[in-house]
């Protein structure tokens, strides 16, 4: 045991020698050490461990030191019992001695960061020291940042704040990133770091504007506006737009401000088209003949904007301003090549149940229209649930205008069209054109094998559409509902469960899921659990599943209660 103990001591030792020579056991100063030494070494670790008897353990360090005084180890250990008794001062010449001779120890410079720090000073130097060493260094870096704000030295601080930033992307950081940066007039720096990282860039956007919306500093914010226009991206100069006309607005201001926009060098169109949308989106019901009529004299001046001619084919929709609408639509659709705008404005008709929706589609050069927004508009139709006028429209598309690309789209769309319509004859017509060209489309035959459930009656042969499309798409959501469903018809209940409990794990708020999971319920008479999954069904649908009146379905399950009662 004493030969351990010896052993150990010996390596403590030599750990703050230069040289060690084996054969005589002795530092390179000449001195040996002794088992003795090696005991009383232990005895203050154990103590060390124990944290007891301070005084002892400076007693015996102090005692070890005197006749080893080259020991770096015994030094350190001398520094924490000195740090813990509070003798900051001669902990800091310790470790100022340690330092020296090893300039490149990165623990020796925390270490007296922590005693300057105790003392209570900052440990400036030394933290930025620690800096030019290593890389590794958020810590000292947020240190730094902290004090140089606290200290209203912004430059500093932004520096610190800008490093720390960009590798770890921590909100509140970026929150005194902007701080600083406006402070110093950083705005390059500012927008740069704002829109950098895709992933980030809704959360630093939304942070940017809330800083300047709380902002007095409105010449900053137009600086930062103007120093970044060329490269700022539309939808963050439309929100900067609108902080600063909620600003001029609170205090009158708004339309003196917008000349002085203008003279600061923005662009004068731009700056009428957002104020235009500001008077649009503020809910004063005023201010609506104010912004038609920039827009207005924008597109009379030549002003080539899609969202200013949408915002007046908008007002026009919801003024009931049919006319004036289609007058300017046949003027604008002279100069452009795609009609996505009249799809647009189709839709918005359809939406607000406008009377001209045919009209409208006759003035349509369909020609001139791409596939996808022809799709767009009539699935956005079938969501309206405006069926009746979805199957009246599609009939007026000549089929020659179909890219043979996209003939399965067009012959599912319609399928879902007669499907909606309870045109059997004509769905079946549909899906075997889709399907011969894409056989084994698990949307495709889910949508059917459903339908026919719905339409024919016949569950044996949509289960046998069913069950390929699950074979196709085992994980789909939908598709183990129709699934389910259909055994449910069936009368097998084992598998109807099974299923449809699939889907409402997957999707748990689909109304028409959960009301085959309340059908079920119904089956085993559980009808608390099945009045349960009807409520979930109509708080989640806005109006029903189409098959079925949820309402009525409620009332009828709270009655079969109430008779059980």
């Amino acid at each position: 045991m004493k030969k351990i103990v010896y052993l150990l001591f010996i390596v403590v030792l030599v750990s703050g020698c230069t040289h060690f020579n084996k054969n005589i056991r002795k530092e390179s100063s000449g001195t040996k050490v002794s088992e003795q030494e090696g005991e009383l070494y232990i005895e203050y670790l154990k103590l060390k461990e124990k944290n007891e008897r301070i005084h002892k353990r400076q007693e015996i360090l102090q005692k070890l030191l005197k006749r080893h005084p080259e020991s770096d180890q015994l030094k350190k250990d001398l520094i924490e019992v000195s740090f813990e008794m509070q003798k900051y001062k001669k902990a800091l010449g310790l470790v100022n001695n340690l330092i020296n001779k090893f300039p490149e120890d990165i623990n020796l410079y925390y270490k007296k960061a922590q005693i300057i720090q105790a003392i209570g000073d900052f440990p400036e130097d030394v933290y930025i020291k620690i800096e030019e060493l290593s890389s590794q260094t958020i810590y000292v870096q947020f240190k730094l940042a902290e004090y140089y704000y606290k200290n209203k030295e912004y430059k500093k601080a932004f520096k610190y704040y800008y490093k720390i930033y960009e590798e770890k992307h921590n909100l509140e950081i970026f929150k005194r990133l902007i701080f600083t940066g406006f402070k110093i007039e950083k705005y390059k720096e500012i927008y740069d770091i704002t829109m950098k990282y895709k992933d980030l860039k809704s959360t630093t956007n939304d942070e940017l504007i809330r800083y300047l919306i709380a902002s007095n500093e409105i010449n900053k914010i137009i600086k930062f506006l103007k120093i970044n226009y060329s490269k700022m991206e539309y939808n963050f100069k439309a929100k900067l737009y609108f902080t600063l006309y909620y600003k001029f607005d609170k205090k009158n201001h708004l339309e003196k401000k917008k000349l002085d926009l203008i003279k600061n060098g923005l662009p004068k169109n731009e700056v009428n088209m957002f104020l235009a949308y500001y008077y649009l989106e503020n809910k004063k019901k005023e201010d609506d003949e104010k912004s038609i009529q920039i827009l207005q004299n924008l597109i009379a001046k030549g002003y080539e904007n899609d969202d200013v001619y949408q915002y007046v084919f908008n007002y026009y929709i919801k003024n009931n301003q049919y006319n004036k609408l289609k007058q300017l639509y046949l003027k604008k659709r002279e100069r452009i090549k795609d009609e996505s705008i009249g799809v647009r404005i189709l839709y918005q008709l359809m939406k607000s149940n406008n009377e001209n929706v045919s009209d409208f589609f006759e003035l349509m050069d369909w020609k001139k229209i791409k596939n996808k927004y022809l799709f767009s508009f009539f699935y956005g139709t079938l969501e309206l649930k405006e069926y009746k006028k979805a199957d009246e429209l599609i009939k007026k598309i000549p089929n020659e205008i179909i890219d043979q690309k996209n003939l399965f789209d067009y012959y599912f769309l319609k399928m879902q069209i007669k499907s909606n319509v309870n045109d059997y004859e004509k769905m079946k017509y549909y899906f075997e054109k889709a399907v011969k060209l894409e056989p084994n489309n698990a949307n495709l035959l889910n949508y059917y094998g459903y339908s026919l459930l719905l339409m024919d009656k016949n569950y044996d042969k949509a289960l046998g559409y069913l069950k390929k499309a699950y074979e196709e798409s085992p994980q789909n959501a939908a598709i183990n509902d129709s699934l389910g469903w259909a055994y449910f018809k069936l009368g097998n209940m084992e598998k109807a469960v099974k299923y449809i409990n699939f889907s409402l794990n997957k999707i748990p708020d689909d109304p028409e899921v959960l009301y085959h999971k309340a059908r079920i319920e119904e089956y085993y008479n559980r009808l608390n659990n099945a009045l349960m999954y009807l409520e979930r069904a109509k708080k989640n649908n806005k109006g029903g599943v189409d098959y079925v009146d949820i309402e009525a379905e409620i009332k009828r399950i709270k009655n079969i209660i109430d008779s059980n009662n």
